[in-house]
């Protein structure tokens, strides 16, 4: 009876501490889950930071060629500007002297003599705009 009840308490305690170790191995488990889950998480949070990273990088340099292909631009803009005045400083042929260096732009004042010459639709000091409907004024008389 001694052996059979010191065998019943050892089985108990045996399957006492099963029950202990298997209730570890879950809690690692879980542990482990949450960990690998938190890690994917990571990897995951890292994969999008690389790659708005690497979208940045390629808006930057983007953004660097704009810049250097403007820069580029603007100096041969003053370049030119500088040799404009470099030719307009130099003394002018004779031949050239009443002639102006620029055209004259579209609305800017033309002397009156040259509208007269140039622009015939001018001519009149009252109106400067051609009347479109001039023929169906006449004949409404």
């Amino acid at each position: 009876a001694e052996a059979r009840d010191s065998s019943h308490g050892l089985e108990e305690e045996i399957h006492e501490k099963d029950t202990q170790y298997c209730e570890a191995i879950r809690n690692e488990r879980n542990q482990r889950k949450s960990v690998e889950a938190e890690l994917e998480s990571f990897r995951l949070s890292m994969e999008d930071a690389l790659r708005r990273r690497n979208e940045i990088e390629k808006e930057n340099i983007a953004l660097k060629d704009k810049v250097q292909r403007q820069e580029k631009y603007i100096g041969r803009l003053q370049d030119r500007d500088k040799q404009n005045r470099r030719q307009s400083k130099a003394p002018r042929p004779s031949y050239m002297a009443g002639v102006e260096k620029e055209p004259p732009r579209v609305g800017s004042k033309i002397s009156s003599g040259l509208k007269q010459q140039y622009h015939p639709s001018f001519g009149s000091e009252e109106n400067t705009r051609p009347n479109f409907f001039a023929e169906s004024s006449h004949t409404d008389e």
